[in-house]
């Protein structure tokens, strides 16, 4: 994996100094970083002869470049740059416009709730194709423990086959690169068991058992596979396989391993272009307590490429 053009988009509320930590911690030699401010619709308004407008976009640039010298200070290349309009949507298409291998900000969520992700964090989430990485305010540098929800079910109608392995090839990168554990995460459910427990086609009990045995070994069988392709040298790293509803399991295990960082995938809907499945990506955000870099599959697209025409660079 060979990432070298990364956007870390400002985030006014709560600043960028995690993300700038972030960068100086994982960005590799030769990476291109740009900073982008994103100051929502600016109106114009003549006031005393000048464009009040145009001077808060000039001050927004300032803003921008003085991030950008802080981290060409630690030696990461860097430029700054203001677009105009919708947060979220000017952020993906800078992204489609410069072929951007990810972004990353830290989060705009509210510090009192649980989760830290704000409103323009999920639609980034949802929206933009390529990876994007959230950090949350105060976040541990260097990490300590790192997670990678993965799901290697065979023969699932429209899922991409490489996502898990991209998914283990980032969390293996910031693990080696952090000097942190890695916990390879996966959730697992047995179709129809309450029914064979407790409906009109029971079986007995310790033969759903040896049933639940069986499928929790098929799961263990296909991680194991899944892990041995991949190259995990010099990483810390251990398998958890574990019973119950992804959803709510992933984030209990995240919470119990203290996980300073949670990667994971997303999966668009049959004909809905940049939307989570379901529920276990989108549910799982509102319960996860550390930063997450979501994952997309081949083939993503956003609804923004489908807009005609985009804001102008100011």
């Amino acid at each position: 994996m060979d990432n070298r053009r990364a956007i870390l988009v400002d985030e006014p509320d709560f600043g960028n100094q995690e993300a700038i930590e972030r960068l100086r911690a994982f960005a590799p030699a030769g990476v291109s970083v740009t900073v982008l401010v994103t100051p929502g619709d600016v109106p114009s308004v003549r006031h005393g002869g000048g464009d009040l407008g145009e001077i808060f976009v000039e001050s927004e640039r300032r803003r921008a470049e003085k991030i950008a010298e802080e981290l060409k200070s630690h030696g990461i290349d860097a430029a700054a740059k203001v677009r105009v309009g919708s947060r979220s949507s000017e952020v993906i298409r800078e992204v489609l416009e410069t072929g951007a291998d990810y972004i990353i900000k830290v989060s705009g969520g509210a510090p009192s709730r649980r989760s830290f992700v704000g409103s323009t964090d999920l639609r980034l989430l949802r929206s933009c194709p390529c990876p994007v990485w959230i950090a949350r305010p105060r976040d541990r540098v260097p990490y300590q423990r790192v997670y990678a929800a993965v799901d290697p079910e065979k023969q699932r109608p429209g899922r991409d086959p490489g996502l898990d392995a991209r998914i283990l090839e980032w969390a293996a990168r910031i693990a080696r690169a952090d000097n942190a554990k890695l916990t390879i995460l996966h959730a697992w459910e047995m179709v129809g068991e309450s029914l064979l427990l407790h409906g009109r086609g029971r079986i007995p009990a310790d033969e759903v058992q040896q049933l639940l045995q069986e499928t929790r070994d098929a799961h263990k069988v296909r991680v194991e596979e899944l892990v041995q392709g991949q190259d995990l040298a010099g990483v810390d790293h251990t398998l958890q396989v574990v019973k119950g509803r992804p959803s709510d399991t992933v984030s209990k295990e995240v919470d119990r391993g203290r996980a300073d960082l949670l990667v994971m995938g997303t999966v668009a809907r049959t004909g809905i272009a940049g939307f989570f499945i379901g529920s276990t990506a989108e549910e799982i955000l509102p319960q996860v307590g550390c930063a997450i870099l979501a994952i997309k599959p081949d083939g993503f697209v956003s609804p923004i490429q489908g807009e005609r025409g985009s804001a102008s660079d100011h």
